[in-house]
């Protein structure tokens, strides 16, 4: 069987696509293109200095540089991103911990769940109360406690 090389992958052409339709603009700055392709990248592991440096076409030392020209780093931007992807998931009800790990680009749910209490200082948990809470009080008006209301999906 012919391995499937990386160039081939869905991934790998949806970033391509991605970094196609922003060259056009001039005015997209390179962190901003980098953040544009990340959350594709990082499912796939692919997320490191090395291949994001390929896909735009210049050597990892060049992006680098690049990147400490705009006062930041990769591994910043990744970092940035993977609250984001945290907060988005959380809000959006997605918290198993095997789809937050691929989700952030890490292979063990443990990995996240350090990166969630590193980087956020609260556990997955936190979040998730936090997000219902948030929620339960949008959608009453805050007139109610959210400490009166059941937990989603038990009765009262």
């Amino acid at each position: 069987a012919r391995r499937l090389v990386f160039e081939e992958c869905p991934v790998h052409l949806m970033t391509q696509q991605v970094l196609e339709d922003m060259q056009g603009d001039r005015h997209v700055s390179l962190p901003a293109r980098i953040s544009g392709i990340i959350p594709q990248l990082l499912p796939a592991g692919k997320a490191t200095t090395e291949h994001v440096a390929d896909l735009l076409n210049m050597s990892p030392r060049t992006l680098q540089r690049r990147l400490a020209e705009h006062d930041t780093s990769l591994k910043q931007i990744v970092n940035n991103l993977r609250h984001t992807i945290v907060h988005r998931h959380v809000s959006m009800g997605i918290t198993s911990g095997d789809t937050l790990a691929s989700a952030l680009g890490f292979s063990e749910p443990s990995a996240a769940s350090r990166f969630i209490r590193e980087r956020l200082g609260c556990t997955k948990t936190d979040l998730v109360e936090s997000a219902r809470s948030a929620a339960f009080i949008s959608k009453t008006g805050g007139t109610t406690s959210p400490s009166s209301a059941a937990p989603a999906g038990r009765p009262a």
